[in-house]
């Protein structure tokens, strides 16, 4: 695999994760068979939602009952560090 590029990232605010992704290769056959199954879920799961039919009260209880999600404290110290981070993700993925 070779490097197409160097590109120097700082780390001084913290640790910084590095992915490398090789687009050059083909995916195989049990890659291209989970691409297809997932793209059926969520066509099959996209035709099920429907805007505006729950509140987000409904869609919170919910979240709580079916997955266990409990509510973020915004008073809480790793709250903000979390959501900084999400945020530059965020914006990492939009430039890709």
């Amino acid at each position: 695999m070779g490097i197409k590029s160097d590109v120097i990232i700082g780390g001084a605010d913290g640790p910084t994760a590095i992915f490398l992704l090789d687009k050059s290769k083909e995916p195989t056959f049990k890659q291209r068979i989970q691409r297809r199954i997932t793209r059926i879920k969520r066509y099959f799961i996209a035709k099920r939602i429907h805007p505006g039919t729950h509140s987000l009260q409904e869609l919170g209880e919910y979240l709580v009952s079916k997955y266990g999600f409990i509510e973020a404290s915004i008073s809480d110290p790793t709250f903000a560090e979390e959501y900084e981070q999400m945020r530059i993700l965020h914006r990492i993925t939009a430039h890709i």
